[in-house]
């Protein structure tokens, strides 16, 4: 039986051909050859290693929620909020292995700006006011964190490309070494720093907030991104849950302040 969600799936995969077509990435004499073999029935006999499939799949952590759900999700939003998104601008779910126990594939979005509002600080709004605080919590956000030009940036060397993408999601990396060390480390192990992805994986995935225990399953901070503090952009934006005031929490650090209980999540393409 065919569901909403493989539906879904095949037309994500078809609009990824025809604007890799468009692109010339894909050739379109073989992509109408492929397209007519699937017509006709004529399928290539894969049997990839079960023995791989299954170390993937052990790696998912119980908060991780399917690529498929992601994409769902994504159309629904960029549906009902006029993200300006066409449905050849979704990419097709790709395969990937982990690299790392932790790592997790996630679908990221950059939106547009709009209005005088930059694509950054139009993301960084949009994605925190979609995100729902836990069962029996509620949403705070510090007064002073305003995604304005003046007091939200990205850290130096990043910039902000509009469009959707996969990418790889480490929640625990560079656990224990404060922002400012993390983004030192990571220039040195060619390693992206998130910014505006937390925010996604903390809207994609309900219940990794639940999981923040400052062990196995770290706080985050966003150390691709700079809050501008008294007299310098000394500060980083982090998530965080107040058991006490039952919150989750939307606050900015300093960059230098390190903890065990925290981590500077990273991405990679896939």
């Amino acid at each position: 039986m065919t569901t909403i969600d493989k539906l879904i799936g095949i037309t994500a995969q078809h609009n990824e051909i025809v604007k890799r077509v468009g692109n010339g990435s894909l050739d379109p004499d073989n992509v109408r050859k492929a397209l007519q073999d699937i017509i006709e029935g004529k399928f290539p006999e894969i049997k990839p290693p079960k023995a791989a499939i299954t170390h993937v799949l052990a790696k998912q952590p119980t908060w991780y929620v399917s690529a498929v759900e992601q994409l769902k999700k994504v159309m629904a939003f960029n549906a009902a909020l006029d993200w300006g998104f066409q449905d050849s601008d979704f990419p097709a779910i790709p395969g990937y292995r982990p690299s790392d126990p932790n790592e997790v594939l996630m679908l990221a979005v950059s939106l547009p700006p709009k209005g005088r509002k930059s694509g950054l600080h139009r993301t960084f709004d949009e994605l925190w006011n979609l995100i729902e605080a836990p069962d029996g919590y509620t949403k705070y956000r510090w007064d002073e964190l305003k995604a304005t030009t003046k007091l939200l940036r990205q850290a130096p060397g990043y910039s902000h490309t509009p469009g959707i993408r996969w990418v790889v999601f480490d929640p625990n990396a560079y656990r224990g070494k404060s922002p400012e060390a993390a983004l030192k480390q990571s220039k040195i192990d060619s390693v992206q720093l998130a910014g505006l992805e937390v925010l996604m994986a903390a809207l994609l995935f309900p219940t990794w907030t639940t999981s923040w225990n400052g062990g196995s399953s770290p706080y985050p901070n966003m150390s691709a991104l700079q809050f501008y503090w008294n007299s310098d952009w000394s500060d980083v934006p982090c998530l965080s849950r107040w058991d006490d005031n039952r919150q989750l929490e939307l606050d900015a650090y300093w960059a230098g302040n390190s903890n065990a209980g925290w981590s500077s999540p990273s991405v990679r393409e896939c």
